[in-house]
């Protein structure tokens, strides 16, 4: 009976192992989106640095993510806005966006909300974003989308032409983030 109860636990433990889930670049887009006195405007985000950790049961379970966005890979394709952009990011005192979760997630339906904290220009907050699910056995994608004031995180609109234009308080940030599970 007892090597009964090792091999259930063995087998059990297996199914749930945790799994590192590695973000893979290529694959991965984030977009800032945002009005302004003239016109909307977009920028890119080049480079999205992230890892994190999942279970693998009947559902799926994420049980960590750390995300890092250099202020200095936000592009709009122009210069002059990129500028003023790190400049209400604070760059030189805060050269990275910051997001990590602070508590598993378990999948349901193909939809997770991750609670965590994201950190803008210095300033940290409790954020829940909800998104979109997708995995198979080696990718895990998160697809969503959050909307944030940028007062919020203590920062001034962007502004240019003596403050005749003026960036609008609330941003979206849209994300696909494609994981690979290792």
């Amino acid at each position: 009976m007892k090597w009964f109860v090792t091999a259930v636990a063995t087998v059990f433990s297996f199914s749930l192992m945790s799994q590192s889930m590695t973000l893979d670049a290529n694959k991965s887009k984030m977009v800032i989106k945002g009005t302004s006195t003239i016109h909307d405007w977009e920028s890119k985000v080049e480079t999205i640095n992230s890892t994190g950790a999942a279970t693998k049961g009947e559902t799926l379970t994420i049980t960590s993510i750390n995300l890092t966005v250099p202020v200095k890979s936000i592009k709009s394709g122009k210069s002059g806005m990129d500028k003023k952009t790190y400049e209400a990011l604070k760059v030189k005192e805060n050269p990275n966006i910051t997001f990590t979760v602070s508590s598993p997630v378990s999948v349901k339906n193909g939809k997770a909300s991750f609670k965590g904290k994201l950190n803008i220009a210095g300033h940290e907050k409790e954020v829940i974003i909800p998104t979109t699910v997708t995995e198979n056995v080696s990718t895990v994608n998160v697809k969503g989308s959050i909307s944030l004031k940028m007062s919020s995180f203590n920062m001034e609109p962007v502004t240019a032409m003596l403050g005749t234009i003026k960036a609008g308080d609330e941003i979206i940030v849209e994300f696909n983030l494609a994981y690979q599970l290792k």
